[in-house]
């Protein structure tokens, strides 16, 4: 056994990839040594996330919040499983061509979802949908974490486009930070109006999102909505 994830990957590659397929893990998540949550991290990009060690993930967190509720902390092996499932999702063409800035807060918002509705996932559930492995529903997740964190950052950016800037709008301030945190409190209140009207959807969408998600991941959206991140 390796005592390092730099002496684990240093090794010759056939024989370490021999000894990488014959890796097992501690049953529970929240037991995993750094060396080992490395390997699977490296496994998990080099391909698929195993289902059964991810379901068993999911169930365990399951458990623990129902008996502890729902603040209980998620494992350090199914975080490493939340960054790996994001960048699997932003490396799709859909996100590719974002901005850094945008592509952080599609990020920011999809570890924000699946930390707090991960357990919500019914693994029986999953047996009898049309993709039966619980990527899947991680994946609809970020999915519909993207959608919204997209559709925020498009209206903010349509409505900063708007914003006269003239000699006599900032001669009123005495910095452009200053500026610009009083526009971001007037575009907050524009958008708690519009949401108010039934301007703006519950989704955060207001019009054309650029971005078509299924039925199932509307509802997952809308299901997902019920935090206020939008008006933020």
């Amino acid at each position: 056994m390796y005592t390092s994830i730099e002496e684990y990957m240093a090794q010759d590659a056939n024989s370490g990839m021999h000894e990488y397929q014959q890796e097992t893990y501690p049953d529970s998540g929240y037991d995993w040594s750094p060396v080992q949550l490395a390997a699977f991290d490296f496994q998990m990009r080099s391909g698929r996330i195993d289902k059964k060690i991810l379901t068993n993930l999911l169930v365990e967190l399951r458990d623990k919040r129902r008996k502890y509720g729902n603040d209980y902390p998620v494992s350090n092996a199914l975080g490493y499983v939340f960054n790996v499932v994001i960048d699997k999702n932003l490396g799709n063409h859909k996100w590719r061509g974002y901005t850094n800035d945008w592509k952080q807060e599609m990020r920011d918002r999809a570890i924000e979802l699946l930390i707090k509705h991960s357990h919500n996932f019914d693994p029986e559930k999953m047996e009898k949908a049309k993709n039966a492995d619980p990527y899947y529903y991680l994946g609809k997740i970020t999915f519909c974490a993207f959608i919204q964190a997209h559709n925020k950052l498009s209206a903010r950016s349509k409505k900063i486009h708007f914003v006269p800037l003239n000699e006599g709008t900032m001669s009123t301030y005495s910095s452009i930070d200053e500026f610009a945190v009083d526009t971001n409190k007037q575009i907050d209140e524009d958008e708690k109006n519009a949401k108010e009207s039934g301007d703006i959807s519950t989704d955060g969408s207001s019009g054309q999102t650029g971005s078509s998600p299924d039925e199932e991941s509307k509802k997952i959206i809308e299901q997902l909505s019920d935090d206020g991140y939008n008006n933020g």
